[in-house]
C-alpha cells in the first residue's frame, strides 16, 4: 500500500539512498514534504534531478534551507523555476554562493525578488553579472538599498543603465561610491539625476 508521512519519515537513510528512480516516482508532494532534511541529502543525485514538479511543490522553506551543497547543486534551473518564492527564501546562503547561472536562468522577476537581501549579496559576482534584463527588473528596493559593494561592483555598465529610478534611487552610498566610470558611463541622463537626488 501507499506509505503514510510517518512511515516515509521512519525510512532510514540507507533506505532512501537506496531507492529506485521509480520508486521515487511514486512519492507524492505529501510524502515528499514529510522527509526530513538528512533524509533528503541522503538522495542520490540521479534521483534529485529526476524530482518533477508536483514533488518540487511539495518541499517546505526548512527542507530547502537543509539541504547541502551537493543536493542544493543538484537541482536543475528547470526546478527552481518552478519553486515559489517562499520556498526560494529558503535557500541557505552557503547554497546561494554556490548557485549556477544555469540554475539561476529560469527564475523569473518575481522570484528573483522574492529573495532576501542577504541571499542576493551572497551570490558570486560571476553570477549577478549574469543577471538578464527581466531578472534585473525584479530586484527590489530593499534588496538594492542594501546590495553589497561586490555584488554591486559584479554589474556591468549595460546592466546599471537598465536600473529603474526607482532602482537607482534606493542604491545605498556604498554602492554610489564604487561605481565605476564603466558603470557611470551606461547611465543615462535622467538616470543620472535620480542619482543626484538620492
Amino acid at each position: 500500500g501507499v506509505l503514510g508521512t510517518g512511515q516515509v519519515k521512519a525510512l532510514s537513510t540507507i533506505a532512501i539512498n537506496n531507492l529506485t528512480t521509480i520508486q521515487l516516482a511514486g512519492l507524492i508532494s505529501l510524502q515528499v514534504g514529510a522527509l526530513t532534511t538528512a533524509q533528503l541529502n541522503a538522495l542520490t543525485t540521479t534521483n534529485v534531478a529526476a524530482l518533477v514538479d508536483e514533488q518540487i511543490d511539495g518541499l517546505t522553506q526548512t527542507q530547502i534551507g537543509g539541504l547541502d551543497t551537493t543536493t542544493f547543486g543538484t537541482l536543475s534551473g528547470l526546478q527552481l523555476a518552478g519553486m515559489t518564492g517562499t520556498q526560494l527564501r529558503g535557500i541557505n546562503l552557503t547554497d546561494m554562493a554556490a548557485i549556477t547561472t544555469s540554475q539561476l536562468s529560469g527564475l523569473s522577476a518575481a522570484q528573483i525578488g522574492s529573495f532576501l537581501a542577504t541571499q542576493v549579496n551572497a551570490m558570486p559576482a560571476t553570477i549577478i553579472s549574469t543577471l538578464t534584463t527581466a531578472q534585473l527588473s525584479g530586484l527590489t528596493s530593499t534588496q538594492i538599498g542594501t546590495v553589497s559593494t561586490t555584488s554591486f561592483g559584479a554589474l556591468s555598465s549595460v546592466q546599471v543603465s537598465l536600473l529603474t529610478s526607482t532602482q537607482i534611487k534606493a542604491l545605498a552610498a556604498t554602492a554610489l561610491a564604487i561605481m565605476t566610470t564603466g558603470q557611470l558611463s551606461g547611465l543615462y541622463s535622467t538616470q543620472v539625476g535620480y542619482l543626484s537626488s538620492t
